[in-house]
């Protein structure tokens, strides 16, 4: 993966990587997880009928490097952010890799051992889920050309293709079923898109300049206008079946006239980080 693959990033945008530089990683437990299982008592044993996720917390120890007043200008700055997702109960993240978690700085325990500083945290996370967002945008050629390549985050060992009859295939490639969130741009009367044998779309015009937000996590539909303004279509959704439903794991076909454009966002979540 190109760029940093550990890292903090606050809620006011601050980003600080805990591998390289001044800062570096020195103990965690990014891959420690834990279910609770809900069960009933039998007469031998007990039946599960699901598994719960508690709230997680890590526990991490940074060494920070440089000179006396380097390492306390830094760990200013550092703890300063930890304080901003604090104070605007605004939470930031922790980047493994491809994977990210949202969370925030609870403790903070700081010991100095010339010619570094420790730092040891307990990072809180409220909900307990790495998640990966995969991007596909998915729309017709506006060059002619046969083919449009579609864009992600991250590199694939080959490309995916959209062909111009408004057929494409995409990938949920966790093992749960996955929230996303579907943006259609373009002049688009009545849209409708079907994933995986879900139809998605809503009763309504959208005008050139204008964007459908669809929403499976947050259960919102809203355009937003050429103007800014955020106009709620929640009740012009088609109503024939849910249209929030998760995305199954695997691969899922999606169909759509053409006319339009999709930026489709996929929200994988994992138990833990892959290993790196």
């Amino acid at each position: 993966m190109k760029g940093m693959i550990l890292k903090y990033t606050s809620s006011n945008g601050q980003t600080y990587d805990l591998k390289v530089g001044r800062l570096r990683t020195r103990t965690a437990d990014y891959h420690d997880f834990s279910w609770v299982p809900q069960e009933i008592q039998q007469q031998y044993g007990s039946r599960v009928y699901r598994f719960d996720r508690d709230a997680r917390a890590y526990q991490t120890t940074l060494t920070v490097f440089g000179t006396l007043e380097e390492r306390k200008t830094y760990l200013n700055l550092l703890h300063a952010a930890f304080d901003h997702d604090i104070v605007t109960l605004t939470p930031g993240r922790i980047t493994h890799g491809m994977y990210y978690i949202e969370c925030y700085i609870t403790d903070s325990s700081t010991y100095y051992e010339e010619p570094w500083t420790q730092n040891t945290l307990t990072i809180y996370c409220p909900y307990p889920f790495w998640r990966r967002d995969t991007e596909y945008h998915l729309h017709i050629s506006e060059t002619g050309d046969e083919y449009e390549y579609l864009d992600f985050p991250y590199d694939f060992q080959y490309d995916y293709k959209a062909t111009l009859s408004g057929f494409n295939m995409i990938s949920n490639p966790g093992v749960k079923a996955a929230d996303w969130e579907m943006r259609i741009t373009g002049y688009a009367l009545n849209p409708l898109v079907v994933i995986g044998g879900m139809s998605v779309g809503v009763n309504a015009v959208i005008g050139a300049g204008e964007v459908l937000i669809i929403s499976s996590r947050n259960k919102t539909v809203k355009k937003i206008a050429a103007n800014g303004v955020e106009v709620n279509l929640f009740n012009s959704r088609i109503k024939t079946n849910s249209i929030f439903e998760p995305l199954p794991s695997g691969e899922l076909s999606v169909i759509w006239s053409g006319a339009f454009d999709i930026d489709l966002t996929v929200f994988e979540e994992r138990s833990e980080p892959l290993w790196i």
